[in-house]
C-alpha cells in the first residue's frame, strides 16, 4: 500500500473518530452524511482493486478522499458529505482507464467539484460494481451466472439483518448462501421464475446505525416485477440499473450480524 494511501485511510479514520464525537455541535444532516461517505471511501481505499493497466484505483484516488477528509478532521462538515457522495458516484461503477486522469483535475480544483465531463466507459464484459452500504464485516459473494435464481429471502428489523439466497444449476444442483445474522422480525420470501425473469436492478437505502453504517432496506426489480422496498426506508439513497439486454448475475458486499453493504455483478 503507497504511502498516500495510507495517509488517506489514516484522514478518514481521524475524520470519523473526531465527527461521533461532534453529532450535536453541528447541523446533523451534515454530519450525517459525512458519516455515511466517509466509511465507504475507507472501504474503497483498502479495498486494493486494480485499473486495466494494474495500478490500484486507491493509490489513483487517495489525494483527493484525504483532501476531503482534511475538511471533516477540520471540522468543515457543511458540503463535504455532497462532495464524497458525488465522489462515490464517481467511483462507481469503475470505468478502464481514465482514472488517473479524472483524479488530477478533480484534485487540482476541489472547488469546481464535479467535472463538467463524468460519461464513464463500461466494457462489455461481467461487471463488478463495488458495494453501497459501510465497511464493516467480512465480505461475502454469490452468483448466479449460468444457474437460475429462484429465491432471495430479507429478514429485517430496522436494518436488512440477512438476505439468503437460492439458485438452481443446470445440473439440478442448488446452489444457496445465507449472509448476515440472525436478528430481525419480519420475513419475506421472494420467489423467482429463475427460467423467465432476470433481475435488472438493486435500490435501498444504507445509514449510520451505531457503531456502523449498514443497509437499512432493499428493493429488488426484475424484468417482470418489483419486489420490496423492505426494511426502514430510511437513509442515503442507493440504485443501480443495469443496461437495456443486461443483468445482474450475481450480488456481493459484506456482512457481520447484519448486512454491512451490497453491490452487484452485471452482465451487459
Amino acid at each position: 500500500m503507497q504511502l498516500a494511501t495510507e495517509m488517506a485511510i489514516a484522514a478518514v479514520d481521524e475524520a470519523l473518530s473526531m465527527l461521533n464525537h461532534e453529532l450535536n455541535q453541528y447541523c446533523p444532516c451534515a454530519v450525517d452524511d459525512l458519516l455515511i461517505e466517509l466509511p465507504w471511501m475507507k472501504c474503497f481505499l483498502v479495498d486494493g482493486q486494480q485499473t486495466p493497466a494494474g495500478k490500484k484505483r486507491a493509490d489513483i484516488w487517495s489525494p483527493i478522499i484525504q483532501r476531503l477528509a482534511l475538511c471533516a478532521v477540520n471540522l468543515q462538515p457543511a458540503g463535504g458529505g455532497v462532495q464524497l457522495s458525488k465522489l462515490r458516484e464517481k467511483l462507481l461503477p469503475f470505468h478502464s482507464t481514465s482514472d488517473e486522469a479524472d483524479s488530477s483535475s478533480i484534485l487540482s480544483n476541489v472547488r469546481d467539484w464535479p467535472p463538467s465531463s463524468t460519461k464513464e466507459v463500461i466494457p462489455k464484459s461481467i461487471i463488478k460494481v463495488t458495494a453501497w452500504g459501510g465497511p464493516g464485516g467480512t465480505y461475502w459473494d454469490y452468483t448466479f451466472d449460468g444457474c437460475a435464481l429462484k429465491q432471495i429471502t430479507i429478514v429485517n428489523g430496522e436494518v436488512v439483518d440477512s438476505l439468503s439466497f437460492i439458485s438452481l444449476k443446470p445440473d439440478g444442483l442448488v446452489k444457496t448462501l445465507q449472509v448476515g445474522g440472525r436478528g430481525g422480525f419480519k420475513t419475506r420470501e421472494v420467489n423467482i421464475d429463475g427460467t423467465s425473469e432476470r433481475l435488472i436492478e438493486i435500490s435501498g437505502t444504507y445509514e449510520f446505525f451505531f457503531p456502523y453504517v449498514v443497509i437499512k432496506s432493499i428493493a429488488f426489480r426484475t424484468n417482470l416485477n418489483v419486489y420490496g422496498p423492505y426494511g426502514s426506508n430510511n437513509g442515503a439513497p442507493f440504485e443501480y440499473v443495469v443496461e437495456e439486454g443486461g443483468k445482474i448475475i450475481g450480488l456481493h458486499g459484506r456482512c457481520g450480524g447484519v448486512v454491512d453493504s451490497i453491490g452487484v455483478h452485471y452482465h451487459p
